[in-house]
């Protein structure tokens, strides 16, 4: 899942008072440390960016604004370094129940001041996505030992997948308004910058805690920039379009601008033939494998039409697998499911 990194920290991210609260990020800390001593480990780094920040925000509530987060968890204690100056420090705190929070000075120092009395492996989540610069400043503050627990965060979070079901309904609703506003903008002949603007003011006028845009000619291409002026939408446009609420991130692929009727119908009536990608609580987990149980991302794709791409939020926790959100534009409600294959 690729988001487009942002240049000034915008929406209201505060911790939330309803939905989740401090009590059971206290319960999934714990949940880590029963794996920490389980595997023998003292002291644990948990990596997020603006692009993958799963394991972070379902353990903090945070997620990074302007760089990367690491999370410091040791048996007894918590730390968050936050990329940015110490002036931030009052906002970075508002993000999470943790009270330990610093500006990053850098990694390495960091953490090797931090290990100083460590003589266990260092645990590690989310080393996937950090820079190669960072991976090599943290194997060297541990000395080369280190035990990847992404695995082991997984199975944590699939079985508190349940409690998240009331946040998950939240951030749905939030999308649908969202995904259908900035639809309708494109059709009713909007530049880029007023739907997209639009669309920011309806999905925070509906309670969302942040929104994530990307909007490409193709789908692996550049990011197109909302420039000044009206410039209009005069083709097809791939979208990628992420909220937050209630402290949980949902996200959803679809195609606005003009787009032939032929175009939607062919894909409201195709069976979807990409795998069905895990989606659990933030942007980013999307390269985990589905599971049966769980809320999934199923990807719509046409052989004859490579940039058109939709997506599907379907549940898959019943016998017959429901759709909880389909794109603007697409009518339909349900679909014959092959059985998931894994690009």
């Amino acid at each position: 899942m690729m988001m487009p990194s942002i240049a000034l920290p915008t929406g209201p991210y505060d911790l939330p008072s309803a939905g989740v609260g401090r009590a059971q990020f206290e319960q999934r800390i714990e949940a880590l440390r029963a794996i920490m001593t389980a595997r023998g480990i003292t002291h644990c780094v948990v990596h997020g960016n603006g692009f993958d920040h799963a394991g972070l925000s379902w353990l903090a509530n945070f997620t990074p604004k302007l760089g990367p987060a690491w999370l410091l968890v040791t048996l007894e204690g918590l730390r968050m370094l936050f990329a940015g100056g110490p002036g931030m420090k009052p906002s970075a705190q508002r993000l999470t129940f943790i009270e330990d929070v610093a500006a990053l000075r850098g990694i390495e120092k960091d953490a090797q001041q931090w290990l100083a009395q460590n003589h266990a492996p260092l645990g590690l989540i989310a080393g996937r996505a950090m820079l190669r610069r960072d991976w090599l400043a943290v194997e060297r503050a541990a000395q080369g030992r280190i035990v990847m627990l992404d695995e082991d965060l997984q199975e944590a979070m699939a079985a508190d997948e349940q409690s998240g079901h009331a946040a998950l309904d939240a951030s749905l609703a939030v999308l649908r308004i969202a995904a259908q506003t900035l639809y309708d903008q494109a059709r009713a002949g909007a530049s880029q910058r007023e739907a997209v603007l639009t669309m920011e003011r309806a999905a925070y006028g509906t309670g969302a805690q942040d929104v994530r845009i990307r909007m490409a000619r193709r789908v692996w291409g550049a990011p197109v920039t909302l420039p000044d002026e009206d410039t209009p939408i005069t083709g097809p446009l791939p979208v990628v379009l992420a909220v937050r609420s209630a402290a949980r991130w949902t996200w959803g692929r679809f195609v606005i601008g003009p787009v032939g009727r032929d175009l939607l119908e062919r894909a409201g009536a195709t069976r979807p033939d990409a795998e069905l990608l895990a989606m659990d609580n933030a942007v980013g987990v999307g390269d985990a494998p589905a599971r049966e149980g769980a809320v999934a991302q199923a990807l719509i794709r046409l052989a004859d039409e490579p940039q058109a791409i939709w997506s599907l939020i379907v549940d898959t926790r019943e016998h017959e697998r429901r759709i909880l959100w389909s794109p603007p534009g697409l009518s339909t409600t349900s679909y014959e499911w092959a059985s998931p294959r894994i690009e």
